[in-house]
């Protein structure tokens, strides 16, 4: 594909997904402008193909979103319940993680009123993992909610409930899980040890989850040899745990393929990505 045809092709991608209409638009435009002018042909391909397919929720959207998960749960599953405690998925290690996502379950907390199912019940947000530890007790009316924006290999999730089912008073029957983004393998995994998930968008692995085997492997090739010349790239080749992720949120995942949100280094020159992530940010 030449430059030419592929900006084109961007600009129709970013119109057809009303990504013009997003905040930092210009910034993620213009850097995939440059980041086309610096890749292959069958780069070119392979990036738009994986761009077309590819998930971009920013800050303003996350409270609708949370709230569309939440709404997945089915009404009979709420009979009886009264109170509903939201706790952000993290590990017991990542205070800074919890801190920050309380936020967003403040801001869901004060809209629930919007969603008919949840009418009449309260909502407590919980601030730290002690706080869920003895003498606290899930009674026969409350519910558990973990809460995320998104859940990529399940490390974090399954770290978070293994600390908290440390509580015998906490059953896996009184917990549901919601995010903003989760991917079908770890969604799968998550339902089947028996957790209630519910989930706005689930979503396949980019390249893998779309493609035949024998042209995914070709597919992965070229992708490695993008990585080549991605400085620090190695250890999140294809996103994370290989999660070939297509997604940002406030902040891009690192199971999303580098080429996405770490600065590719071309020609003598260091382009910045499209969805770039700060490194040092906490």
């Amino acid at each position: 594909m030449e430059i030419v045809t592929s900006i084109t092709k961007l600009t129709k991608i970013f119109k057809d997904k009303r990504w013009f209409d997003k905040d930092f638009e210009e910034f993620a435009f213009n850097n995939f402008c440059e980041l086309l002018q610096v890749l292959s042909p069958e780069e070119r391909l392979l990036v738009l193909e994986l761009t077309e397919r590819y998930l971009w929720i920013p800050a303003g959207e996350y409270v609708e979103n949370i709230a569309n998960a939440f709404n997945q749960m089915p009404p009979e599953a709420l009979t009886g319940i009264s109170k509903i405690y939201l706790f952000p998925i993290s590990k017991p290690s990542d205070a800074e993680k919890i801190k920050s996502a309380v936020s967003l379950l403040y801001d869901f907390k004060s809209m629930s009123f919007k969603l008919s199912r949840y009418l009449g019940k309260q909502f407590k947000v919980v601030n730290s993992f002690e706080e869920l530890q003895p003498p606290f007790e899930l009674k026969e009316n409350e519910l558990l909610f973990l809460v995320d924006d998104y859940i990529g290999g399940g490390r974090t999730v399954n770290a978070c409930m293994e600390e908290i089912f440390k509580n015998e008073k906490i059953s896996v029957a009184q917990t549901a899980i919601a995010a903003i983004g989760c991917q079908l393998e770890t969604y799968h995994k998550l339902m089947d040890a028996g957790n209630k998930v519910y989930c706005a968008n689930i979503l396949l692995k980019g390249i893998t989850g779309y493609d035949q085997p024998d042209l995914a492997a070709k597919k992965i090739a070229i992708m490695k040899v993008i990585e080549d010349s991605i400085p620090g790239s190695k250890k999140f080749s294809l996103g994370w745990e290989e999660s070939e992720g297509i997604i940002t949120l406030k902040r891009t995942p690192n199971n999303t393929f580098p080429v996405f949100w770490k600065n590719i280094k071309r020609h003598g020159k260091t382009l910045r990505a499209p969805f770039l992530r700060i490194e040092n940010f906490s």
